[in-house]
């Protein structure tokens, strides 16, 4: 006979993570359901204290390798990759300005790059721009006033996509550096502001003498 016909492969999707500290790089499905995930310390302090990028680049060529390999898959079934975060930035694989605020999900998608790293992957990476709070050029009169973030606007758009596209209200985003973003009435992102919460209370909790009376057993470094 001529045996089974071949099982047609189904298109998957890779979406990096790439933080101060950790990298992460997620595999989802058809339906872009998170399948499997690996993360790694891998974030772009490396390159702040490296002088370059090879270390990130190096990290990132083994998640992707790692994820493919063990889920039997081979670089012609990512239908496309995706990145967003630090790596976005100066200190990143592709450095992108920031989208001004306002800005919807789709501003962000028309300001999306993509470039091919083969050191990397055979495949294209394409890049999600972070926003920053205003347009103006920052000077000594308006500096203070300057916001922005990288990540977090990837955050908001999952959440507003979740909760149905919530309007008029306010996100909060805990992590070291937290956010709050103001979301207009057409669900853009309006305005948002940054406190240093999280980093200083693990900097209270690890490097103080308040140590001892915080249990940390249950606490995730990021």
């Amino acid at each position: 006979g001529l045996g089974a016909e071949p099982q047609e492969r189904k298109p998957m999707f890779l979406v990096i993570d790439g933080g101060t500290t950790n990298l992460r790089v997620t595999l989802l499905d058809e339906k872009q359901k998170p399948v499997d995930a690996v993360k790694e310390d891998g974030g772009v302090r490396h390159t702040a204290v490296d002088g370059n990028n090879s270390y990130l680049k190096t990290t990132l060529a083994e998640c992707i390798a790692q994820l493919l390999g063990r889920n039997g898959l081979e670089a012609g079934d990512v239908r496309r990759c995706i990145a967003y975060g630090m790596i976005t930035s100066d200190m990143g694989l592709l450095e992108i300005p920031h989208v001004s605020a306002p800005a919807s999900a789709q501003d962000l998608k028309n300001a999306m790059r993509e470039q091919a790293f083969p050191e990397i992957a055979p495949f294209p990476i394409a890049f999600i721009p972070g926003v920053r709070n205003f347009a103006a050029p920052v000077d000594l009169e308006n500096f203070g006033m300057m916001d922005m973030m990288r990540g977090e606007e990837t955050e908001f758009v999952g959440l507003s996509a979740e909760l149905g596209g919530e309007k008029n209200c306010m996100y909060i985003l805990p992590g070291s550096h937290s956010k709050l973003i103001r979301v207009d009435k057409n669900g853009r992102v309006f305005d948002f502001s940054t406190t240093l919460t999280g980093e200083m209370i693990a900097a209270l909790s690890q490097g103080t003498i308040l140590k001892d009376a915080v249990d940390l057993s249950q606490s995730e470094t990021d």
